[in-house]
């Protein structure tokens, strides 16, 4: 059985960082599908679907 991706996992491959560990900036807009658990709820609380 296949693990469930870590939060961290999830935001490594959307936001996709180089070499040297910059990323591109992310938009909010981009937290659907896989990786809308990552979204931030009122407060920054994380929100898991």
């Amino acid at each position: 059985m296949a693990r469930k991706p870590s939060a961290a996992d999830l935001f490594l491959q959307l936001a996709q960082p180089d070499d040297q560990g910059f990323s591109r900036r992310v938009g909010v807009g981009e937290f659907v599908g896989p990786y809308e658990r990552l979204r931030m709820g009122n407060g920054g609380i994380l929100v898991s679907r």
